[in-house]
């Protein structure tokens, strides 16, 4: 996700190698497609909640960036989601080879978006330590538990918890 390996078939042979087996391209080929298929499934599913949440914040020309720890495969999907169009920026992990919770990756965000941190607001399910991450670098961070079963999100104290998509849009009123 940092961009240690340049992609996501040297990370197979890498563990293949690793294992002390002999290397097959075309079974690596395999898996690679099966991920990219299986990676592409949340950008074909759309929760109305989120939707109509994106859609009002950028009706209200908030800003909205998107920071992902994530491999090259796993958002070859992404332009051509409807996400796409409603995020002012996006920045991948891979392409910048800094992860959550390294503060590069928050302070790219604001960058590219034109804002300070400290104007800023983080929403997030907690891993990755990104929400400490967030406030690092001066941005108030909120976890989203809308999707979560109740004891992942209990896990993560002494942030706020969003309970509903539509809350976010509250905070920036």
């Amino acid at each position: 996700m940092d961009g240690s390996f340049p992609d996501h078939q040297s990370v197979l042979r890498d563990i293949v190698k690793t294992c002390g087996k002999p290397i097959n391209e075309s079974v690596i080929e395999s898996i690679h497609q099966e991920r990219i298929k299986a990676k592409s499934v949340p950008f074909k599913n759309q929760d109305s909640e989120i939707m109509n949440m994106l859609q009002t914040l950028k009706d209200q020309k908030i800003k909205i960036g998107l920071i992902s720890n994530c491999t090259a495969e796993e958002v070859e999907g992404w332009k051509e989601s409807i996400f796409a169009d409603l995020f002012d920026d996006v920045v991948f992990s891979y392409k910048i080879k800094r992860a959550k919770p390294h503060s590069e990756i928050y302070l790219t965000a604001c960058d590219h978006l034109k804002v300070s941190p400290k104007n800023s607001i983080f929403v997030g399910d907690g891993g990755s330590n990104e929400l400490q991450g967030a406030v690092a670098v001066g941005m108030k961070a909120y976890q989203a538990t809308w999707f979560q079963p109740s004891f992942i999100s209990e896990e993560i104290f002494g942030f706020p918890k969003l309970q509903k998509p539509m809350q976010v849009v509250d905070l920036v009123k």
